[in-house]
């Protein structure tokens, strides 16, 4: 836990977060599914599933939990909510 303190004390600096802010998006420039799989998929829990509305469009919710724009993910229909 002492470790994950330290880890969030140093990242919460503004220069060390434009630093990581950098990097990130040039390994994600790389290869998207790459950076999505080695970087996004270890952080989600094993259970996480996606949640299909009734209308049958997915809602895509940022690991912040807030909706995301359907023009943020490549078009389509907008999610509402």
């Amino acid at each position: 836990m002492q470790a994950l303190a330290s880890m969030d004390r140093m990242l919460s600096k503004g220069k060390n977060k434009a630093q990581l802010d950098r990097e990130m998006e040039e390994e994600f420039q790389k290869g998207a599914m790459k950076f999505f799989k080695n970087y996004v998929m270890p952080l989600l829990p094993k259970e996480a599933k996606v949640a299909v509305e009734n209308d049958g469009i997915v809602m895509w919710r940022n690991l912040l939990g807030q909706d995301v724009r359907a023009e943020d993910v490549g078009g389509g229909k907008k999610a509402e909510g």
